[in-house]
């Protein structure tokens, strides 16, 4: 009996200790099943920031295409500017000549008209001293110098 007894002992021994390495398996494929399911969460969580980033950089892309839009767009309207001012530069330098040279006609045609004032008055003079040589009354004279006058005041 006592041999039974341990042989049952030895069995009870052998199973608790292939119960116990069964526990032992059992706990490291929990640990790689916990690892695995942690692993699993990381790379869920990666690959949702993977996304997210995607998405940021596509839409910061568009902005990047409709700033350079914008850019053209401003460059091409400055370009027209640029034209434009050019295009008004040469007209005002073409009106700037036309002043220029309507002001030299009208030096030109102030000095023909100081000309023709002292002809005028030289003529005036000169009628004055033929009107005394020839007997012509000084109220006469008077009126021809006063009318040479006012014709001379209304040229200027």
């Amino acid at each position: 009996k006592e041999e039974e007894c341990n042989n049952l002992n030895d069995k009870v021994n052998q199973l608790n200790l292939q119960l116990f390495t069964r526990n032992e398996k059992i706990e490291n494929l929990e640990k790689r099943v916990a690892e695995e399911e942690a692993k699993g969460n990381k790379e869920k969580g990666l690959k949702k920031t993977i996304e997210k980033y995607q998405e940021i950089s596509s839409q910061k892309d568009s902005k990047i295409e409709e700033l350079e839009t914008n850019y053209e767009q401003i460059k091409m309207k400055y370009d027209n500017f640029e034209k434009e001012k050019e295009k008004m530069r040469g007209q005002l330098e073409g009106l700037v000549k036309k002043l220029k040279k309507k002001k030299v006609e009208k030096t030109n045609l102030m000095e023909e008209l100081k000309s023709k004032q002292t002809k005028i008055t030289q003529l005036t003079t000169k009628m004055a001293e033929l009107s005394s040589e020839v007997g012509v009354s000084q109220t006469s004279k008077e009126l021809m110098e006063k009318n040479a006058e006012e014709k001379e005041n209304k040229l200027k």
